[in-house]
């Protein structure tokens, strides 16, 4: 379990929207007020519905988790496999297989196509999958059928955590990224509910299957009426269908300051392609790294094993196994629905330090109470008291946010594709400890498996205090963008016609590496570029400053535009005089009575000379 117009194609070019951010900058002080009073935050109750629907991707996928927990027994009895362990695990693996390759796709497909078509891509496996499924008879269409629906569970989430943060309002954004674990708790549960009559009637596994549709179309019908992300738009260079979508998500009031909050965090990000390998070195690793490690630490804890096999536990203790999945999802429900309030009034690095922590102490009363030192109640209430308090601290934090937090740090250039990594981390971790669980269990017992979770919980809680946070990381992003802004002005004196940040010239790089290590000691730009002047030279300023030796650069283009503009003028002025000249001259040959002579004179004798005055000017002076 996982933790408006367009003037043309596009006028409004990625690369060439500097004065369009610069714009709202500068309108941001004034967006704050209307009418002399403070707007306040936006109404959450605009961007809700959109979140609703995209969190019916994170209840497809919990319901596609847990659907064959109670059907898997009659589906092997129905399509013939029965007693052959084997196939029973590739119908749960196969699934899990199919969302790794879904999840290493979605940032991609994100990119790509947009938010909303890929909400509608991911729904689209999942109901070709769940037909399959429900009408398959043998075991190899159930196969198909599941991998199918794992693509899309797969795709869903990742593009959820981006979605979700991406629509929602600052001030609410932790509750409304609650919201997909809460739907994830809620497919969870609907699941074990509707499964229950599986056991008694033939063939009711082929209904969950078919009910698993209902949603999926449901999602993708209802996108088509979402708004897209603004922060996709606006990185595809459509700022105005972007100030659109705002309006629709916060208000006409406050677009102007989400789009230069937009602007500010977007600043500097190129709009060129990410290749893959990019996300694992340079300056995007340490985000990715944070990212990958918090979803390997989410599922080394053990909680899809206690997902997967708490039946077996409460049934060690006679404990219907109904029951215990019933207890399981309501405990991860509540704790989900506590997180929601939580979320933002805590922060998310003290929902994950409480989380991993009192999953230690949870993991240390399972072992307790499956060592010798206790029997009979003692060892029931410890070992189903533990996993029950396990699952709650994990909804706490360790289950909602990562996905959260990564969909806030990462930068816009990298976030999508850096999701689709971290996620596939999570699916290939998920898999093997679902498949490793009963032989490590045969093999070592619970005492010590137990004691390696919670070892790992440790692990996690160590990892989250030397963590950086969400403010932590913005400040490093801030670093990146000044650094980027000035090498953009400081010209690679080895290629001669790049800026050092475009130039990968050994010259370019050391200079890029010198203006970062000012940077973190604190100098301003103002400080950088001198220093950059004293070592190398005015020439490796694109902008030189101001003084007697740069004067007459400086000053050429204004005095080549003055020169241009009197030229022009006195050509004018010529051509005006010359055509009175010849008019007068053919007037001359002409036999005319002298009152005729003395208008055609008055009309074509010249005015005396009034310089380039503009005629608007002489009109004015004139009144």
């Amino acid at each position: 379990m996982r933790g408006r117009y367009v003037d043309g194609p596009s006028m409004f070019k990625r690369g060439a929207s500097k004065d369009h951010i610069n714009a709202y900058d500068g309108e941001e002080s004034a967006v704050h007020l209307l009418n002399g009073k403070d707007i306040g935050n936006p109404s959450w109750r605009r961007s809700l519905p959109h979140i609703l629907v995209a969190t019916l991707s994170s209840f497809l996928f919990g319901y596609h988790l847990a659907v064959v927990n109670e059907t898997l027994e009659s589906i092997s009895l129905d399509l013939g496999f029965s007693g052959n362990s084997l196939a029973e695990g590739l119908v749960v693996s196969t699934c899990l297989g199919g969302a790794f390759i879904g999840s290493l796709f979605s940032g991609w497909i994100a990119d790509g196509i947009g938010r909303r078509r890929a909400f509608q891509l991911c729904a689209l496996p999942m109901i070709i999958g769940a037909s399959v499924s429900a009408t398959t008879k043998s075991m190899w269409g159930m196969l198909l059928g599941r991998l199918f629906v794992g693509t899309g569970m797969g795709l869903g989430p990742p593009v959820a955590a981006l979605y979700v943060a991406e629509v929602s309002p600052t001030f609410v954004r932790g509750t409304f990224g609650s919201f997909t674990q809460i739907a994830t708790c809620l497919g969870l549960m609907g699941a074990l509910f509707i499964g229950f009559p599986a056991k008694e009637t033939v063939g009711w596994w082929r209904i969950c299957f078919w009910v698993s549709a209902v949603p999926a179309a449901v999602l993708a019908f209802s996108m088509e009426f979402c708004a897209e992300s603004p922060h996709w738009l606006f990185k595809r260079g459509r700022g105005i269908e972007a100030e659109a979508e705002f309006e629709k998500l916060l208000g006409g009031s406050h677009v102007k300051s989400a789009m230069a909050e937009l602007s500010r965090t977007d600043r500097g990000d190129e709009a060129d392609t990410v290749k893959f390998f990019e996300l694992f070195y340079g300056r995007y690793f340490k985000v990715v790294f944070i990212g990958s490690t918090l979803y390997a630490l989410q599922q080394l804890s053990g909680i899809n094993a206690i997902f997967y096999f708490s039946s077996t536990v409460f049934k060690s203790f006679s404990v219907p196994s109904d029951l215990a999945n019933i207890c399981v999802g309501i405990i991860n429900l509540l704790g989900s629905l506590i997180a929601t309030i939580l979320m933002d009034k805590l922060g998310r690095k003290a929902l994950l330090l409480g989380s991993f922590s009192g999953m230690v102490v949870s993991m240390g009363l399972q072992v307790i109470g499956a060592s010798s030192f206790t029997s009979g109640s003692g060892a029931l209430y410890l070992s189903i008291g533990g996993m029950l308090l396990f699952v709650f601290m994990f909804a706490l934090g360790a289950g909602p946010v990562p996905g959260l937090l990564l969909s806030e740090i990462l930068p816009s250039r990298i976030r999508a594709k850096a999701m689709a990594v971290c996620m596939a981390v999570h699916w290939v971790i998920n898999f093997f400890v679902g498949l490793l669980f009963l032989p490590l269990l045969d093999q070592l017992g619970a005492v010590i498996l137990y004691s390696i979770f919670a070892s790992f919980c440790l692990v996690a809680v160590r990892y989250v205090l030397t963590m950086e946070t969400e403010d932590e990381v913005t400040k490093t992003q801030v670093v990146d963008a000044r650094a980027r802004n000035i090498s953009h002005n400081v010209l690679c004196t080895e290629c001669g016609s790049q800026s050092i940040e475009d130039s990968q010239a050994d010259i370019a790089i050391l200079l890029r590496k010198l203006i970062r290590d000012e940077i973190h000691a604190g100098k301003t730009d103002k400080e950088i570029f001198k220093k950059l002047e004293e070592d190398f030279g005015e020439t490796v300023l694109y902008a030189p400053k101001f003084d007697l030796q740069t004067a007459g650069l400086w000053l050429s283009p204004l005095l080549v535009a003055g020169a241009a503009a009197g030229l022009w003028a006195y050509k004018r002025h010529r051509q005006k005089t010359n055509v009175h000249i010849m008019a007068l001259d053919l007037v001359r040959g002409v036999a005319l009575t002298p009152k005729e002579k003395e208008t055609m004179l008055d009309l074509l004798t010249p005015p005396p000379s009034q310089g380039i005055t503009p005629s608007w000017w002489r009109r004015w002076s004139a009144q």
